[in-house]
């Protein structure tokens, strides 16, 4: 059973003494959407950050990161920890900007417009270099 190997505890948000990693964090490292999309249906807080202070989000969000080579892969788990969009000013649902609110649209938006961005270059609409161009002016 997949998901349960993230939880090491009854508590979902519980964290590693040594590194301040919830199961979050752990399935967005190891990218498993299917690990993300259960942690958060069981109410896991996309906002824990570990002991060096990142989010599950801001690992997604670095360029250094293990997600780095599979751009789409890190799109999808982008949108699914910044949650519903319910066209609230701040972006709702339980975003990475705190429990229960958004970030006032700068990391869900980012996210939003990469993953907006990846499907169309995986439609076709977009070229290689097209895309390329996109994304990096996206995330400079």
């Amino acid at each position: 059973m997949l998901p349960r190997r993230y939880l090491d505890h009854n508590d979902v948000n519980a964290q590693d003494k040594e590194t301040g990693m919830t199961a979050l964090h752990r399935a967005v490292i190891e990218g498993s959407v299917e690990g993300v999309t259960f942690l958060l249906s069981v109410a896991a807080d996309p906002s824990i950050a570990e002991k060096g202070g990142r989010t599950p989000m801001q690992f997604c969000l670095d360029p250094s990161g293990i997600l780095l080579h599979d751009f789409e892969l890190r799109t999808t788990l982008m949108a699914l920890l910044q949650g519903p969009d319910d066209g609230t000013p701040d972006g709702g649902g339980k975003g990475a900007g705190g429990g229960g609110g958004g970030n006032g649209g700068g990391v869900g938006s980012l996210a939003n417009e990469l993953k907006e961005i990846a499907l169309l270059h995986k439609e076709g609409v977009l070229t290689d270099e097209e895309f390329a161009q996109a994304k990096a002016k996206l995330l400079n």
